[in-house]
């Protein structure tokens, strides 16, 4: 069966911390607080949640740039461009099966790869002026990902 013919392809569903508002294919997902969700221990801290599907990377970069974007999916040919803004990164620890706690960027240097690209700082040093905390690691989703988000305080 055709995503198109699948009657559940059009029905809004679901039972977490925020409902669907609206969904524009090929566009956007809008997602709305939802108030009637059962575990107020973990209730959604944001009133609205947009998902927009932009797939020109410039646009995507000037929206992270600009803070108009929490998060983006970055190209691997564009990641030393989004690297450049990175002011705080955690590593993925397998052994723990979590994330080591966050450092501060205090030096960046293009030309290594991965989390050696960023010198973490030592105790008074000033760390460099970025946007962006990336998370280095998860095995999980693929060897090769690497999630960057709008460091919001």
């Amino acid at each position: 069966m055709k995503s198109a013919d699948d009657p559940l392809s059009k029905i809004t569903n679901g039972t977490g911390a925020y409902a669907m508002d609206h969904w524009t294919p090929g566009q956007e997902v809008v997602l709305k607080k939802n108030a009637s969700y059962w575990d107020t221990a973990n209730a959604a801290h944001i009133e609205n949640v947009v998902i927009q599907e932009i797939s020109e990377w410039g646009t995507r970069f000037a929206e992270l740039q600009a803070g108009d974007a929490d998060i983006a999916d970055v190209p691997v040919g564009n990641r030393p461009q989004a690297d450049a803004l990175v002011s705080e990164f955690r590593v993925y620890d397998p052994a723990t099966d979590a994330y080591a706690p966050v450092q501060k960027v205090c030096k960046y240097d293009a030309t290594k790869l991965g989390a050696a690209q960023f010198t973490a700082c030592a105790a008074g040093e000033t760390p460099v002026k970025g946007i962006l905390r990336l998370y280095i690691g998860r095995p999980q989703l693929t060897q090769d990902v690497i999630i960057y988000n709008f460091n919001i305080k």
